[in-house]
């Protein structure tokens, strides 16, 4: 045991009570957004336990049971209880293998946020663009390799759609958006969007932007972003309401490799804390903006 999930028992523990007994109730309408990414293997069957948790507990939000939550053209609440949509980045194979068996089962409807420009590259050519883009060189191809990560391909994701699921931008190569200006970043927004758009026959609604960090966005960025797409989630952390901006949505990152204590501190939002200063500087990147 690390010493990570050592304290996280406790801490966890004193969260819950903490949360007992202020006696606040959620806000009416608010839900959290899950943020998965490569499952390996060895990490399937934490997956599944999270899942069932979930749904027996707090329960799963559709995606457009959100964007109807976000537009004010719902009038759910879900009671005492905050829901999560469950989304996933950068388009792997085991995701599809995931909807097939594990959300197919629960009945859930999730987002595939994919890159088409990594998509549409040779079987050949993919090792090396998810190293090297995916992961920005701090895995080898041989780590790509012996990982077993590879891209679902367009008739996969298509068939997701088919399922019932919705399909999402994450940028055409799964670049740093706030490193580009000009033609270069509207190429990634806008060119993942039509690519998504030609591909599936559908054009997305939504987009997160890569690696989830708040350095990694910034207002030109995110000004681009709203051209092209009605809803933008983030990688950081918190609790989403109605009320929330539309390109700002918060979205919880769960390591699968951790023990279940050290999960339930990510899906309970008891780590938002440490992204107080993340969210207020999002904040002040959307403000003006419609």
């Amino acid at each position: 045991m690390t010493v990570r999930d050592a304290i996280a028992w406790p801490w966890w523990a004193g969260h819950m009570l903490g949360r007992c007994l202020s006696l606040s109730r959620p806000m009416p309408g608010a839900f959290r957004i899950l943020l998965i990414h490569d499952v390996p293997r060895r990490c399937i069957s934490a997956f599944e336990c999270l899942i069932a948790e979930i749904a027996a507990t707090n329960g799963f939000i559709t995606p457009v049971e959100v964007e109807a939550r976000l537009t004010g053209n719902s009038r759910s609440t879900s009671g005492d209880h905050v829901p999560y949509l469950l989304t996933f980045d950068d388009g792997y194979v085991t995701h599809d293998d995931l909807a097939r068996t594990v959300l197919a089962h629960h009945g859930i409807s999730a987002i595939f946020f994919v890159c088409p420009g990594l998509i549409d590259l040779p079987a050949d050519e993919q090792p090396a663009a998810i190293a090297h883009h995916i992961y920005a060189d701090t895995i080898t191809i041989a780590d790509v390799a012996r990982r077993k990560l590879s891209l679902m391909s367009w008739e996969a994701v298509t068939a997701l759609r088919k399922m019932g699921h919705t399909i999402g931008a994450h940028t055409l190569t799964h670049a740093s958006l706030a490193a580009l200006h000009g033609d270069a970043l509207r190429q990634e927004v806008k060119g993942s969007r039509d690519r998504i758009a030609e591909a599936t026959g559908e054009i997305p609604l939504w987009f997160a932007s890569p690696y989830g960090e708040i350095d990694t966005i910034d207002r030109d960025a995110l000004a681009v972003v709203g051209e092209h797409f009605r809803f933008c989630r983030s990688g950081v952390r918190g609790l989403n309401t109605p009320d929330t901006h539309r390109l700002g949505l918060l979205g919880e990152s769960i390591d699968l490799s951790a023990g279940r204590a050290w999960q339930k501190l990510e899906i309970t939002g008891a780590l938002d804390f440490r992204y107080r200063t993340a969210r207020r500087r999002l904040s002040a990147m959307l403000e003006g903006m419609s």
